[in-house]
């Protein structure tokens, strides 16, 4: 095998091709040709990471199936396109029908391009009884008892209560901790949409404090803030307790308000938005998503902090209103209790 004398190659008829690494060429194979008879056929090795990266092209090929299918079967386009996570689809419906659909036209969807999809599972067993056992994460999902639970994308999730959950693997008990173990315990807090940002901000705050300590990565903590480390510690199983809804009770139906927060102390700074869901006389709200930072080391103003959180908060909700799709969305509105931020806020960029 050779590499390509160039990247760049230009036919005889002005036409250039580009690639953005060289290709590896096999001359042994029938039906490589040589580049001079015909530039436009001969075959090329593609190697993880060298002429293009293999996750990159699993997705890319999804995606274009998607658009291909856009007509014959939206709902399947619509998944592929939005709901896939790497090589995960979560998705769902309001009502079975659709679902069932949905599932239907995914199913046929892959199954042309050579993607059979497994691991499948839901609260609903119209969904699952059809299928395979084969096919199945876990049989105990048709039956839909308290076994039936699963993790997705870190997350625990019931299928009983319809609730996401967390799990924390136990600490072993020590006399002593080091920075090493400590950033070993953090590093396994996964909280991808911030559910637990005010558990996972005080373990970010106290790892602050021991680079501020200048403790070396295998030395023992200093005595205060080993014993604010072992407080923590001993109240980080309690996390298995906290229980979110999965249905946040949106009906395209519905009227929806979008509400966002944030805050700033000395210490660190957050924003969290909320979905305000009204259907007659009900209403509810529930938590969407939540981020919390330490503040820098270098001391600034509180103003300063509480100016950062609003920076958050706009980034957040920029980002939240392209992945969502929710209709009727009758408000939008951002709150901090700054009135110094409110202040710089309205003041023009020129003025800055």
């Amino acid at each position: 095998m050779k590499p390509s004398d160039s990247a760049d190659k230009v036919c005889e008829n002005g036409t250039s091709y580009v690639m953005p690494h060289h290709a590896m060429i096999k001359p042994e194979s029938l039906t490589t040709k040589n580049p001079k008879d015909d530039l436009s056929v001969f075959e090329m090795l593609t190697l993880t990471f060298g002429v293009s990266c293999s996750p990159y092209l699993a997705i890319r090929s999804l995606h274009q199936l998607a658009k291909e299918v856009n007509r014959s079967h939206p709902l399947a386009s619509k998944i592929l396109l939005n709901e896939l996570f790497v090589d995960d689809v979560l998705s769902g419906a309001h009502d079975i029908s659709t679902a069932v659909e949905a599932q239907f036209e995914l199913i046929e969807v892959l199954k042309s391009a050579g993607f059979n999809l497994r691991k499948w599972t839901s609260n609903a067993k119209e969904l699952l009884s059809p299928l395979p056992k084969g096919l199945l994460l876990n049989e105990d999902f048709l039956t839909i008892d308290d076994k039936s639970s699963v993790k997705m994308l870190g997350i625990k999730w019931k299928a009983t209560k319809d609730t996401f959950s967390f799990s924390v693997q136990s600490i072993p008990q020590s006399n002593s901790f080091s920075k090493r173990s400590v950033l070993f315990v953090i590093a396994k807090l996964y909280d991808p949409i911030g559910w637990l940002a005010p558990i996972v901000i005080t373990a970010k705050i106290l790892m602050q404090q021991i680079w501020k300590d200048k403790t070396e990565w295998d030395s023992c903590l200093l005595p205060t803030t080993e014993q604010s480390w072992k407080v923590f510690v001993a109240s980080l199983p309690e996390v298995a307790n906290v229980s979110i809804p999965r249905w946040v009770e949106y009906t395209p139906h519905a009227v929806s308000q979008i509400h966002g927060f944030c805050d700033a102390s000395e210490k660190a700074y957050a924003a969290y938005i909320y979905l305000r869901v009204q259907q007659q006389d009900k209403i509810t709200s529930h938590l969407l998503w939540a981020k919390s930072k330490v503040a820098p080391v270098n001391t600034i103003s509180l103003p300063r902090l509480e100016l950062q959180g609003a920076v958050l908060l706009s980034k957040m909700i920029s980002l939240l209103s392209t992945a969502l799709q929710i209709q009727n969305v009758s408000l939008v509105k951002l709150w901090t209790d700054s009135t110094i931020v409110l202040a710089w806020l309205q003041k023009q960029p020129c003025s800055w």
